[in-house]
């Protein structure tokens, strides 16, 4: 029975030796599975900071691309409304071209017409003081021919012309 004994406590420490190894395996790969799983969860974490770190550079990226677009956006705006400015301006400039020729061909027109006025009261003058001259120079040769001694007698034709100068032949 001692052997019995012996035998039972050599199996009781086997036993117990197995089980402490078993829960020391056990404890192992409960340690070895929870170090796998805070690596696992580190990696994660690691992967999601990677990832936010790149969805905030890429945000980052497209704030600057749209801001960028904003920018080339506002600059076509201002440079449109530049050139808008200016062609009204080159209108303006062309309508008061426009309007200074139109004032200074008013201002020769009536220059003209102006002198034409001048022109046709002097030659009217001229016509008339002409006319005069004439009305006179008539009178004085008819004045002459008058105050000539009458040596011959006067044809049909001396006397009509005589009448016409002085003004009574119809």
């Amino acid at each position: 029975m001692k052997e019995m004994e012996a035998f039972n406590e050599t199996q009781d420490r086997v036993f117990a030796e197995q089980d402490r190894a078993a829960a020391q395996a056990a404890a192992e790969v409960e340690h070895e599975a929870r170090r796998m799983s805070l690596e696992r969860r580190a990696s994660e974490a690691k992967q999601q900071r990677a990832l936010k770190e790149v969805e905030a550079d890429e945000a980052v990226e497209r704030e600057q691309a749209e801001r960028s677009l904003k920018l080339a956006e506002r600059a076509d705006v201002l440079q449109a409304a530049s050139e808008e400015e200016e062609e009204r301006r080159r209108s303006l400039e062309l309508r008061a071209d426009a309007v200074r020729r139109s004032r200074e061909i008013d201002e020769c027109a009536e220059e003209f017409a102006r002198l034409k006025v001048e022109e046709d009261r002097a030659l009217a003058a001229a016509d008339r003081e002409a006319m005069e001259q004439a009305r006179e120079a008539k009178a004085r040769a008819a004045e002459r021919k008058e105050a000539r001694p009458r040596t011959r007698a006067f044809t049909r034709f001396q006397a009509r012309a005589l009448a016409v100068a002085k003004g009574e032949a119809p």
